[in-house]
């Protein structure tokens, strides 16, 4: 007969069974662009239609305000980038000029989380950048913050990379290290920040189309109780455009302290900005939710 130890998470779930654990590579807050004449990758979704990507978020609250001449500016406003400032990318001759952040997410499994925002979040990004060999390949993410019922859309917001490779060196005394048997590598180690997923959910394409159709709201509640939750999202944009009266139609994903509640946010868009009355993105996502030891 043979003994050892087998770890089993509350789920049921061998911990140790599909390979490494996530440890917490790096943290920090976010940072936001000031510029006015440059985006930031990634903080331009949709497809342009019209010469221009309508219904996104940052363009209407930039043509509703009448200040189209500072659209960059707006983009820069409601996005909220993980990295610790920003650096020249590459652009190709007669595009708009775009910057990249400068982030410890350099491995294309690295995964990004975000504390979640009291204003909820209508999109998220994180995208793997690797265009040329001048340029350090990285994993670029982001959150889109909408305005609430006061201005806290600026509110600084916490992230950490959750990682399993590129790690630092973990810190000197006793601990419990698991290796893999075959290949001699670390699946886990108790001297590293270990990230506690608590949870994961889906928001499924109908789901998103009943909101945004409907006005329907749409509840997640975690199965394991949850204090300050962080969340990474697989890509998560959409949106609607309701010809009858020139409504814009976005899902935001908040937080209640019990559990994810998934609303339409409605904005009242100029006539400028009609893109087609087919103009509509439900795009499904999954949600994985997290604890860090930070």
């Amino acid at each position: 007969m043979t003994h050892g130890i087998r770890i089993h998470n509350t789920f049921g779930d061998d911990v140790f069974a599909d390979g490494r654990c996530l440890f917490v590579k790096d943290t920090g807050v976010c940072f936001q662009h000031s510029g006015n004449s440059e985006a930031v990758v990634g903080s331009m979704p949709y497809a342009r239609t019209t010469g221009r990507p309508d219904a996104w978020y940052p363009l209407l609250r930039a043509h509703k305000d009448g200040n189209t001449d500072k659209l960059f500016q707006y983009t820069n406003r409601y996005f909220h980038w993980a990295g610790s400032g920003l650096e020249p990318s590459y652009n190709a001759p007669g595009a708009t000029s775009e910057k990249i952040p400068v982030t410890a997410a350099t491995d294309i499994a690295d995964q990004l989380f975000f504390q979640m925002h009291p204003n909820g979040f209508v999109a998220q990004t994180q995208l793997w950048y690797a265009l040329t060999p001048e340029i350090v390949p990285r994993k670029i993410a982001g959150v889109c913050v909408p305005e609430g019922s006061a201005a806290h859309y600026a509110d600084p917001i916490r992230y950490f990379i959750a990682s399993h490779s590129g790690l630092p060196a973990p810190s000197a005394g006793y601990g419990l290290r698991i290796t893999d048997p075959t290949t001699g590598g670390v699946r886990y180690d108790s001297r590293w920040d270990n990230v506690r997923v608590r949870d994961f959910f889906v928001v499924s394409d109908t789901d998103i189309a009943d909101v945004l159709e409907n006005n329907a709201v749409k509840t997640y509640t975690p199965r394991q109780p949850v204090g300050d939750p962080y969340i990474t999202t697989s890509l998560n944009w959409s949106a609607r455009y309701d010809s009858g009266g020139d409504k814009f139609h976005y899902p935001r994903l908040s937080w209640d302290g019990s559990a994810f509640v998934l609303d339409r946010l409605q904005i009242n868009g100029p006539s400028i900005l009609r893109p087609g009355p087919s103009f509509y993105i439900n795009r499904g996502f999954t949600v994985t939710v997290a604890d860090p030891e930070i």
